[in-house]
C-alpha cells in the first residue's frame, strides 16, 4: 500500500481558497493519469462506479483511483 499526500478535492478547494487555478497543460497531464486508470479498469471488465474527486488521491504528483467499495465487475 502507498501513502497519498492528499485527494483531489482538497487540492482543489485549496487552490480555489488561493486563486492558484489550474493551467491547460497540468489538467492534461491530470486526465492522462486518469484515462491510462480507466483504460485499466476497463481493460480487466471492472467499474468503479463511485468517482469523484474525493477517490482520486495525489501521490508524488501522481493521480491515483482509490476506494474500490462500489466497484463491480462487468
Amino acid at each position: 500500500m502507498e501513502f497519498a499526500e492528499k485527494n483531489w478535492e482538497k487540492e482543489i478547494i485549496e487552490r480555489g481558497k488561493n486563486n492558484y487555478y489550474y493551467q491547460e497543460h497540468e489538467l492534461m497531464r491530470i486526465f492522462q493519469h486518469l484515462i491510462k486508470a480507466f483504460s485499466l479498469l476497463q481493460s480487466r471488465n471492472f467499474t468503479h462506479r463511485d468517482i469523484k474527486p474525493e477517490h482520486i488521491m495525489i501521490s508524488k504528483g501522481n493521480y491515483k483511483i482509490c476506494d474500490f467499495g462500489n466497484a463491480k465487475i462487468i
